[in-house]
């Protein structure tokens, strides 16, 4: 299977993910694939560093507030790469080397050691260190504001209240230009502290894992943004993805 054909089968699998959208939307997608791709593969002979930076806490795994690692590691297992302590970058680091089309891709995936609320100085490190600039940069978060299973992609907006974003835009200077994944945790009437830092249940878990369908909707969105550097990706204003079922 070619590249080319590889990022078209993610993409179709990406469409057939959103049945909560609306049909304009929808139309809109499908008839964006074909555009996506070739945006994704044109301009051969480019190198890319992406970076892809989850908040969470570390000592507290598979906690609503660190779903963001989850995610991170279903994308570094269909990557093929695995995690390590990174002195340098401060935290938990994979790196993986890819080709889409003719642009070799160097994608640095970072688990900051720092505590959410704090994450943000290890964050901007790092990126300093890779990327470089913030519009290459994808964090992965927690949203409360959203549904379980929800994936919902935005660029430069503001923190809306999320500790970690806050200390991430902080620490650069203000700069809100980078790009987030927002991953629903949805809300009770408990306290939201508390709430937060429950645990997953075993179906989230198994949603956001390497073999479940988060892991496909998430996957394009990387893809995408993998070869699209310093540029918003096409759809990510407005499109929230939540499985029927769900």
């Amino acid at each position: 299977m070619t590249q080319q054909q590889f990022l078209r089968r993610d993409w179709q699998h990406w469409f057939e993910g959103l049945p909560s959208c609306t049909a304009k939307h929808n139309r809109g997608v499908r008839v964006s694939i074909d555009a996506l791709l070739s945006d994704c593969l044109k301009g051969g002979g480019h190198h890319y560093y992406p970076h892809i930076a989850c908040l969470g806490n570390l000592p507290y795994p598979l906690t609503r507030h660190s779903i963001g690692h989850l995610a991170l590691d279903a994308l570094a297992s269909r990557l093929g790469t695995q995690f390590s302590s990174n002195r340098a970058l401060g935290g938990l680091v994979a790196q993986a080397n890819v080709t889409i089309g003719e642009n070799s891709v160097d994608l640095t995936l970072l688990k900051p050691k720092a505590l959410m609320n704090i994450s943000g100085p290890l964050v901007s490190k790092a990126l300093k260190q890779t990327a470089k600039k913030p519009s290459s940069m994808i964090v992965i978060y927690d949203s409360l504001s959203h549904k379980p299973y929800a994936l919902s992609p935005s660029f430069g907006t503001s923190a809306a209240g999320h500790n970690g974003i806050k200390s991430i835009i902080t620490s650069l200077g203000g700069d809100l230009g980078f790009h987030r994944f927002r991953l629903g945790i949805g809300k009770n009437d408990r306290d939201a502290a508390e709430y937060v830092l429950s645990k997953l249940s075993q179906d989230e878990i198994n949603y956001w894992g390497p073999n479940g369908k988060g892991s496909d909707v998430a996957y394009p969105f990387c893809s995408h943004f993998a070869t699209s550097y310093g540029h918003e990706p096409p759809l990510a204003r407005y499109i929230l993805v939540r499985p029927s079922g769900h």
